[in-house]
């Protein structure tokens, strides 16, 4: 029982790792056909937000009608038959269609990675809730192991660039992803192996489903609160790269800072409290504003940074109040799929909608406005 949390938190952290590697390895398949422009990569961004919004959706369903033991078992199958999509290749003769370039790489991200990634976004909420069931002494607040995830996320976004995408050649980084993805049964296994879900857990998770009334109210906040951070992290991208200055890679940042978001509001004993970065998010806020209307004063990458830093406090402002509204175990998985419901929300507006309404990434603008309003409230 000593090593459960060490063997749950390995497994998050190497589920994370894989699919946040995933990412940028299908970018770098379809680089040499589409070019490096920042809607690919908003493009790329909607996919993978929409596959973890089915991924949680699919972990929601397996805890609300699935027994815990035959829910693992289940996974593990599901897990084996995604293998067999690996490794991960271009399919043979592909050329982009320039009529319709959005869902040509849509198609081909699907044909790709649809299977795997999608099996390995609902690790996360799964992994959470077989841990609430079981008999350990923190079974009853699992959230922190989600702090787990997302250092797995940000080591993945992090050493890509530096090590996995120099040292080794494309093939090869495939084949290597395949042989962690099958490293990751095998933790899966042990966390079967491991966790024993006793009747008294499953009834006092009944008795806590009764106790707490989820209306309606609360899953919109949590929607909304999922939404802003979700969309100012594709407008900060946009606006920086087009309006500021061009880098290679540059979305690895705001990405980065996004999740890093997310580790400090889940953690169990969080940097900043809440309080704390409401001061430092309106602080932050009138700094934006001051350089923005004087802009003619700031040098490039100065502005680019002051960006940056808004960005995160108003993500990591969005997260903490999700963690503080956060429902008990019982109802995690709904609480997960709410909030990947509002960052898919995020990708759609930023994709597909705010290009059809704005010449210039006014969502950007929009988000930040939202963001200042909500916190001064």
């Amino acid at each position: 029982m000593r090593l459960l949390i060490p063997l749950y938190a390995s497994t998050l952290f190497l589920s994370a790792f894989l699919l946040f590697s995933l990412q940028p390895m299908v970018g770098k398949f379809l680089l040499p056909l589409l070019g490096g422009g920042t809607s690919i990569w908003n493009t790329a961004m909607l996919f993978f937000q929409i596959l973890l919004l089915g991924g949680y959706a699919y972990a929601h369903a397996m805890a609300r009608f699935v027994p815990p033991r035959a829910q693992i078992w289940l996974h593990l199958a599901l897990f084996a038959g995604a293998a067999l999509s690996l490794p991960l290749s271009l399919p043979p003769g592909i050329s982009p269609d320039n009529n319709n370039p959005l869902f040509w790489q849509l198609g081909i991200m699907a044909a790709m990675a649809a299977a795997p990634f999608f099996i390995l976004s609902s690790t996360a909420p799964l992994l959470q809730q077989w841990f609430s069931r079981t008999s350990h002494g923190k079974a009853s607040n699992p959230y922190f192991l989600y702090a787990a995830s997302n250092i797995g996320s940000v080591a993945a976004l992090l050493s890509y660039p530096v090590l996995i995408e120099p040292l080794l050649r494309l093939n090869q980084q495939a084949l290597s992803w395949s042989s962690g993805y099958a490293v990751l049964a095998v933790f899966l296994l042990a966390c079967a192996l491991a966790s024993k879900f006793g009747p008294a857990t499953q009834s006092t998770e009944t008795a806590d489903d009764r106790s707490e009334v989820i209306t309606w109210k609360r899953r919109a906040t949590w929607l909304f609160l999922a939404f802003v951070p979700s969309s100012l992290m594709l407008g900060v991208t946009t606006y920086i790269t087009s309006d500021i200055t061009a880098v290679p890679l540059f979305w690895i940042i705001p990405l980065t800072l996004y999740l890093l978001s997310f580790i400090v509001a889940f953690s169990e004993k969080p940097y900043f409290t809440l309080a704390t970065t409401r001061i430092v998010h309106v602080f932050f806020a009138l700094i934006l504003v001051f350089m923005m209307v004087f802009n003619g004063s700031m040098i490039i990458w100065s502005a680019a940074i002051i960006h940056l830093i808004f960005f995160f406090f108003t993500a990591l402002l969005s997260h903490q109040e999700l963690v503080a509204l956060k429902p008990k175990a019982s109802h995690l998985t709904e609480f997960f799929l709410i909030m990947s419901l509002g960052g898919a929300l995020g990708g759609v507006f930023n994709s597909l909608v705010a290009p059809l309404l704005f010449v210039m990434p006014f969502e950007y603008l929009l988000g930040r406005a939202d963001r200042v309003m909500f916190s001064s409230a």
